[in-house]
């Protein structure tokens, strides 16, 4: 069988997912939610994925929040909204 994959913190509002993925010419981004705040990721050859800096401090997953990415050959747009302010 495959290995576990994943966790739920204790503090989860909600379940796990996936917010966005594209593919760009530098790899692959993801933006991803634990329950508890969301994370943005860079695959280069899609195997190994290192965590991204957020543009705004960290975004809570809730209501009228939000992190996604979009992509187009080798400009990539990273969007944070805290509820407060959004970033790029």
């Amino acid at each position: 069988m495959g290995q576990t994959f994943g966790s739920l913190p204790d503090e989860a509002r909600s379940s796990p997912f996936v917010s966005s993925l594209v593919t760009g010419e530098s790899g692959q981004w993801a933006t991803t939610s634990d329950g508890v705040s969301y994370a943005a990721w860079h695959s280069p050859d899609g195997d190994t994925w290192t965590p991204v800096e957020l543009p705004s401090s960290s975004v809570e997953t809730a209501g009228e929040r939000i992190v996604t990415v979009a992509a187009d050959d080798d400009v990539v747009l990273l969007v944070a909204d805290n509820g407060l302010g959004g970033g790029l």
